[in-house]
């Protein structure tokens, strides 16, 4: 898939790692990533093992590979309450906006203003907009006002074909900490913007490392006694119950 593809890139990118092997349910597209890479297809024990697979299968497909340290996509799981098998010290999960470049050494904000649009495509199908996208948004405003944030509105923007929500605006609200935020993916342009305490700053990534090269040195940082700062299981859980809160007054109206 997408990020599976990125993750391979960057992994192997590293002169300092060994990409040892790439594994797909279409054996195809695995050896056209292992040709690329010159690596194996078997699973085989790694140090680290990274999950970029539909949500609904990181459960099993952690499972089934052997690690040290396992590094998910997010989100988490499809569900929070599948997420809790995936709880441990050496679990990290994918929340990439940590690293993005314009957020880099910002101070902590108390209003923020957050806007993320991507157009249709046939990636995290299983999964709505808010374990989609909002999860990133959730992750950021939990770092920043902690957490206690309660959903105080929440309007739904549009829903797909089968229901499930595309489009939604949140307001959220903490000691002393408040944000607003809009995500769609079924948008006429692709647009990420944050605005911090009344300044507005263009989150497409820029600049290098880019978020993914960043997250990854800072994973293989930690993995040599650094300090944690990719998403925790449980961070990103936390952020997924919001999602699923979220979800759940979107559906009540």
């Amino acid at each position: 898939g997408v990020m599976g593809r990125r993750h391979a890139r960057t992994i192997g990118g590293d002169p300092t790692a060994v990409l040892v092997f790439v594994a797909d349910r279409d054996p195809t597209a695995a050896l056209d990533l292992a040709t690329e890479f010159a690596c194996g297809t078997a699973v085989t024990p790694v140090d680290v093992a990274v999950i970029a697979t539909p949500a609904a299968e990181h459960v099993a497909s952690t499972q089934a590979v052997h690690a040290h340290w396992w590094l998910v996509e997010k989100p988490l799981a499809d569900t929070a309450s599948r997420a809790m098998a995936l709880l441990g010290e050496r679990v990290r999960v994918g929340l990439l906006e940590r690293f993005n470049p314009a957020l880099r050494g910002r101070p902590r904000p108390h209003r923020v203003q957050l806007r993320r649009y991507a157009v249709p495509s046939a990636r995290a199908v299983d999964v709505d907009v808010c374990a989609d996208l909002l999860v990133h948004d959730l992750d950021l405003c939990l770092q920043w006002g902690g957490p206690d944030l309660q959903p105080e509105r929440v309007e739904v923007r549009a829903r797909g074909a089968d229901g499930a929500l595309e489009s939604v605006a949140v307001g959220l609200r903490g000691p002393r900490f408040e944000a607003e935020i809009e995500v769609s993916r079924v948008a006429h342009c692709r647009e990420r913007v944050a605005v911090l305490d009344g300044v507005t700053l263009d989150l497409t990534p820029l600049g290098q490392p880019d978020a993914l090269t960043a997250q990854w040195r800072a994973l293989r940082e930690e993995l040599a006694g650094g300090p944690p700062r990719v998403a925790t299981a449980e961070e990103a859980l936390a952020g997924l119950r919001l999602a699923e809160r979220i979800r759940q007054l979107a559906e009540a109206g």
